[in-house]
Parts: structure tokens; C-alpha cells; sequence
């Protein structure tokens, strides 16, 4: 998941836990104390219900920007902010991120200590993200880390100094926030930030294989996990994981990644050959996945085991990404191993006028070239 894309999602949640607050009690350490909110001074507007019912009817027809204007109006003429944050959310919500950072900035004292006060500044941070303002962002989530020390929050400043590149900041932050509230699943950014920035390695490892074994191998966390044991080159620990992972969820993508993993590492791959094919045999229906259909029909092809039905799985691969050059190689080869050589020649000129040099590939188009003339 990209960092704006986790800013986004986090600035919702943060909504939805306000809003549930006071509905259900919050099930980990968190503890929001009562607080005393300063008095704003409101102004009379005798159209103040009509303004609000006209508003609320251009939401309802998804008239937005009208509906923005309408509760900016409301505001200038009420003093009242809780119109102040509804139209700075639409601000937020139609990407007008500048206009929504020029007016909190205006106000930013004014919201100090008043009720809306958390939900402004949380869109004011992800505003100045979104305009990649780093150091005002990082000046304002630490405001509101001193206003709320909530998990949300704590991570929002982990976040930001992730962006700024300081990961000891950011692995404390991250850290307070995952100890206040697990269910926040920051155990595989915490695994990142030790393994490739603080010099962690086996430490982040530990923290993922514990995950692991506490939470039915859920799949994000092993091709963590899987991608750490590749680069440390332990291979055993790839094959052992991929295993366990199988036997304990019954997921066609372990079995899939474990049938590649084999062939690819085997020495003598005709020896292996056979088990690799029963492997995908036993889950290629089940996975809707073209990188491991584009696999399995190439074995099938270049191994002459089943041609047709090789040819068959790639073209379901090229449904879903018909530019791969991958996938037009492996039906070319299965095109060629058909004697259907037009197509075999036509498609691997599709591959070589894009400058392809991989040898496999190359190997393939001498082949064709050759023999389909």
C-alpha cells in the first residue's frame, strides 16, 4: 500500500472511532480523558435552518460544491465550526487542498481548544501531506498527538516521520502505537523499518514469524517474511515457510508460490518435474492468478507435457494483461510447438520490436525465425 493511500485510510478511521466513541467502549489501552472544551461565541442567522436544510438537499443530490459553499456560509455568518469542518471535510474530499490548508492556517488559533478541533487538524494533516508539506505536517501531528494520544494518532506521526526519513522517530511512534492498539496491524512496517533501516535484521524476522504463527499465516505478512528470506538467501526457511503456510490454510497462492519455488531452485528440473505439475494440477482452478497460469502453461509447452492445454492458460493470462510480454512469449512457444506458425511468427515480432534481450526469449524467436519461414 502506498503512504498516501495509508494517510487516506487512516484519516477515516480516525472519523469512525469518533464517532462509535461514545456508542461502545474502546477495547485496548487507549484512555480519552473528559476534557473541558473553550466556549466559541456564535452569532445569530435567522436563515440558519433553511441554509442547513438547502445544504444537507445538494449532499443528498450529490451537489457538493454547492453543499460547500452553502456550509462556508454558515460559517461566516454563525461563528460555528462544526460548519467550519464540514466544509473543510468536502475541501479534503474534492482534493482542494489548498484552499483547505490557506483556511485552517487562518485559524488554527481560533480552533485551538474547541470541540471540532481534532477532526480540523487530522484533515489539516493529510492535506499538507497531500501537498507534501512535510515539516507543517509534522508541526501539526505533534499538536495533535499533545491534544489525543490515541494509536491513530501516534501512527500518523510515525508515518510522517517515515516520509522524513528518520525511522528511529518513526519506529518509536509506530511502536507506542501498535503497544496501545495491536489490532492496528503494524507489525509488518515495524518489520520493514528494522530490517532495512536499523540494522534489525533478525529481529524484524523474529517479529514476522511470531505474527505468523499467532494469526493462521495470513498471506501479506509471509511475502514479507518470504521476500526477507530471499534477500538473506535462506532458502530452507522459504521451503519450510511455504509449507507450514499450505498446510495450515489450504491456499491455492502458498502452494503456487512453493511449486515455483522448487522448480526454480531445482538442479535437475526434468527429476522435479512431474511433482511441479501436480502441484499446479491440484490448484490452478482455484487461483485466478495469470502470473501462475502463464507459469504452469509454460512448463506444460516447453516440457511438450500438454501444448493445447498450455496454450489454453496463457491465453486466460492474457485476458488480464494482453501486453505481457511473458505471456505473448509462452504463445508464441506453445504456437510454435503446434506448427501454427504464423501466429508463433507474428506474435514474437510483437516481443522483438520492443528490444527485448532476455535470453530465453531470443532463444525462442532464433527457433521461430528458423523454422516458420
Amino acid at each position: 500500500m502506498s503512504r498516501y493511500n495509508k494517510y487516506l485510510i487512516l484519516v477515516f478511521i480516525s472519523f469512525f472511532i469518533l464517532a462509535c466513541s461514545s456508542k461502545s467502549e474502546v477495547k485496548h489501552k487507549e484512555v480519552k480523558l473528559e476534557k473541558i472544551y473553550k466556549k466559541v461565541e456564535y452569532k445569530e442567522f435567522k436563515n440558519e435552518n433553511f441554509f442547513i436544510m438547502y445544504a444537507l438537499e445538494c449532499e443528498r443530490q450529490k451537489k457538493f460544491l454547492k453543499a460547500r459553499q452553502l456550509y462556508e456560509e454558515l460559517f461566516k455568518k454563525t461563528n460555528n465550526y462544526e460548519y467550519f469542518q464540514k466544509f473543510t471535510s468536502l475541501d479534503f474530499l474534492f482534493r482542494r487542498y489548498k484552499e483547505l490548508n490557506k483556511n485552517v492556517k487562518q485559524n488554527l488559533e481560533e480552533i485551538k481548544d474547541i470541540k471540532e478541533e481534532e477532526n480540523i487538524l487530522k484533515l489539516y494533516v493529510f492535506s499538507l501531506v497531500k501537498e507534501k508539506d512535510f515539516s507543517q505536517a509534522l508541526f501539526v501531528a505533534k499538536r495533535l498527538l499533545d491534544l489525543s494520544k490515541t494509536s491513530l494518532n501516534y501512527e500518523l506521526l510515525g508515518n510522517l516521520y517515515m516520509d522524513l526519513k528518520d525511522y528511529e522517530k518513526a519506529h518509536l511512534y509506530l511502536t507506542k502505537a501498535n503497544d496501545m492498539n495491536s489490532s492496528l496491524n503494524l507489525h509488518i512496517p515495524l518489520a520493514k523499518i528494522e530490517y532495512f533501516y536499523l540494522k534489525k535484521k533478525e529481529f524484524a524476522k523474529q517479529r514476522l514469524e511470531k505474527y505468523i504463527d499467532e494469526n493462521s499465516y495470513p498471506f501479506s505478512t509471509c511475502s514479507v517474511l518470504l521476500d526477507f528470506y530471499s534477500k538473506d538467501k535462506e532458502k530452507e526457511k522459504i521451503f519450510d515457510l511455504l509449507q507450514k503456510a499450505y498446510k495450515k490454510t489450504n491456499k491455492a497462492i502458498f502452494l503456487a508460490q512453493l511449486a515455483v519455488f522448487e522448480f526454480e531452485e531445482a538442479k535437475d528440473k526434468k527429476s522435479i518435474l512431474s511433482k511441479v505439475l501436480e502441484r499446479f494440477e491440484k490448484i490452478i482452478n482455484k487461483l485466478d492468478n495469470p502470473v501462475y497460469q502463464n507459469y504452469y502453461a509454460y512448463l506444460l509447452i516447453d516440457y511438450d507435457k500438454d501444448v493445447k492445454k498450455g496454450l489454453a492458460l496463457v491465453k486466460k493470462a492474457l485476458k488480464k494483461s494482453p501486453e505481457n510480454i511473458a505471456y505473448i512469449d509462452t504463445l508464441a512457444w506453445g504456437q510454435y510447438k503446434i506448427k501454427d506458425c504464423k501466429n508463433a511468427l507474428v506474435n514474437m515480432e510483437k516481443i522483438i520490436k520492443k528490444d527485448i534481450k532476455e535470453e530465453e526469449i531470443q532463444k525462442h524467436w532464433d527457433i521461430i525465425k528458423k523454422e516458420c519461414k
